[in-house]
């Protein structure tokens, strides 16, 4: 190992050990002004670190500046991106990120579809998370709990309560178990689409199976019978699933 390796990977092991932004902004100056390059090590500690920080505008500029400088990003890099791409939901900025790393010949992994799911689920573009759940399978990549959720959440933000359902109920097809989130989520688009009916079953199936109910689980099904429950007759098949 070279005198410049060996001093390349002691910056990059004292930047991955900062626990502020700004200090990890100041070595990497160092790192310039020593002329030493920056490598695809710097790059994933400098997202890093702004990530932690909460810095999601300097991570996405850390990228951009170090990609220019003709660092190689790999999987790890991109994913951090994506990552903060969730945080501002900015799924533009994840679907180009996305499509690059067929580009650069960077392999994407569930981590990198479920960040890009929900940049979109925090902006309501659930046609475009729908498009990335696809994406998966394309790309051989297992859809698992995480990634389902997060694609029903977004057609549950959006109302979308029928492909919310349908692909809640395809997780018994894909032999993956549906955890809390992913009943609320079900729940929820069915009590924003006023189908409180359908969010009762939900909530049944919820009851038969392993997953407890949270405070939350229990505010959506109520609020989905406000909406729909008017008669003594209805509420009293309601309370019986308590």
């Amino acid at each position: 190992q070279s005198e410049v390796e060996s001093a390349t990977s002691t910056f990059n092991a004292a930047v991955s050990a900062c626990t502020r932004w700004d200090q990890a902004l100041h070595l990497l100056g160092t790192m310039v002004w020593s002329k030493l390059e920056a490598n695809t090590i710097t790059l994933n500690a400098m997202i890093s670190s702004c990530e932690e920080s909460g810095q999601w505008e300097h991570s996405l500029l850390m990228f951009a500046a170090m990609t220019h400088s003709l660092v190689e990003p790999d999987t790890i890099s991109l994913n951090a991106a994506i990552g903060v791409c969730k945080e501002v939901g900015a799924w533009e900025i994840s679907a180009q990120l996305l499509c690059s790393m067929a580009q650069r010949k960077v392999e994407a992994n569930a981590i990198t579809f479920i960040a890009a799911i929900g940049a979109c689920e925090t902006r309501d573009e659930w046609d475009k998370a729908l498009s990335f759940f696809s994406m998966m399978a394309q790309n051989t990549v297992e859809a698992d709990i995480a990634a389902l959720s997060a694609t029903i959440g977004a057609c549950a933000n959006n109302s979308e309560w029928e492909r919310a359902s349908l692909l809640f109920y395809t997780m018994a097809g894909r032999a993956v178990e549906a955890n809390e989130i992913a009943f609320n989520s079900a729940i929820s688009a069915c009590e924003r689409a006023g189908e409180w009916e359908k969010a009762l079953r939900s909530f049944a199936a919820m009851a038969h199976s392993d997953v407890e109910p949270s405070a939350i689980t229990f505010n959506v099904v109520i609020a989905a019978c406000q909406r729909g429950v008017k008669s003594k007759r209805k509420w009293e098949q309601f309370l019986q699933l308590f």
